[in-house]
């Protein structure tokens, strides 16, 4: 009887626990994605002082990855697939917002 009881009071821990576990893997993800983002947005802009050329990064909506590239050979490319996280739609400034295809961000030398 006391076996039994122990197992239910288990049965209902891991019942509440198991959805929020779910939400933190989630959040977990988004985090992950966001730190992805602004690293490649980082690493674009220092390589384009670093080597004064143009970098240009590129959000691509269809497949949900960030590329970073540019057109000096001496400049090493960057790209990123986000699993688990979709991006949705962006928007650039004083433009429309983009829900698919491939925007380009391009960064200049200074």
């Amino acid at each position: 009887m006391e076996l039994l009881l122990v197992a239910v009071i288990m049965g209902i821990a891991v019942g509440v626990a198991a959805p929020a576990m779910m939400r933190s893997i989630a959040g977990n993800r988004l985090r992950t994605a966001g730190r992805a983002l602004v690293t490649s947005a980082r690493y674009a802009r220092s390589m384009a002082i670093l080597h004064q050329v143009p970098v240009t990064i590129r959000f691509n909506l269809d497949r949900g990855g960030i590329e970073v590239a540019s057109p000096d050979p001496g400049t090493e490319g960057l790209s990123r697939v986000m699993d688990g996280v979709r991006l949705q739609s962006l928007r650039i400034e004083d433009q429309d917002v983009s829900e698919e295809g491939v925007i380009e961000i391009v960064f200049s030398r200074n």
